[in-house]
């Protein structure tokens, strides 16, 4: 299966517009414990950190996969004979189809195309993963500015990611509120700062810029008031 289907390129070009993979393996740590599934390749995640990635499952760490493997993906199986494939509405949480023992790669595609339009009909066409993966992209982007104190920067991440999903599905733009929270919460804490702040400058610099990155927010009055402190 892992060779048939998940080595498969253009199953790996399908999944990329039509599926979300999630892994349950029964034995994982008896196999961890025998030095199976070790070999890693290292790789710089979006935060710039270095982490090691399986090499037989390319974009996973051996916690992730066991993540994964203890999660509910395994309630799926059915019978004994592995590996077992379910296809899952990601709506509501049931199981759509399921197929015991290895099926290929053409076989799963043709699956997951009826299942997608039956899906599509119900709900409605689904989110781009490209788009997924901007607003995911987004929030690093704002952490990442915020780490360095860049405020105003990271609340125009937050604005261009809103723009870019305003008539998209509720749970992108609940990512992209998110971004926004995490985002008001460091300013309203330098807000806190620069009240106490002696340099009366330095604060009516920096909260001039803050009023014009906070505007249309709750805080915008509050940056306005302390950059006309005398």
């Amino acid at each position: 299966m892992h060779r048939s289907v998940l080595q498969h390129k253009g199953y790996i070009d399908f999944a990329r517009r039509n599926t979300v993979e999630v892994i349950s393996m029964e034995e994982l740590d008896r196999a961890v414990e025998a030095g199976e599934y070790l070999e890693t390749y290292t790789v710089k995640d979006a935060y710039g950190d270095e982490v090691k990635h399986l090499v037989r499952f390319p974009g996973l760490t051996v916690d992730q996969l066991r993540d994964l493997s203890n999660g509910p993906a395994i309630e799926f199986m059915e019978g004994g004979r592995i590996p077992y494939t379910a296809i899952v509405d990601p709506h509501s949480g049931d199981q759509m189809e399921g197929v015991r023992g290895v099926v290929s790669a053409v076989d799963l595609m043709a699956l997951v195309r009826k299942h997608g339009k039956a899906l599509e009909t119900k709900y409605g066409k689904g989110i781009e993963r490209d788009l997924w993966d901007r607003v995911a992209d987004g929030a690093v982007q704002a952490d990442l500015n915020l780490g360095e104190g860049r405020i105003a920067e990271a609340m125009g991440v937050w604005r261009r990611l809103a723009e870019l999903t305003v008539r998209q599905p509720e749970v992108l733009q609940r990512k992209v509120e998110a971004v926004k929270e995490v985002v008001l919460a460091s300013a309203a804490e330098r807000l806190d700062a620069l009240e106490k702040e002696a340099d009366a400058a330095k604060v009516r610099k920096e909260c001039k810029e803050l009023a014009r990155a906070l505007r249309d927010t709750d805080l915008e009055a509050r940056a306005q008031e302390l950059a006309s402190r005398k």
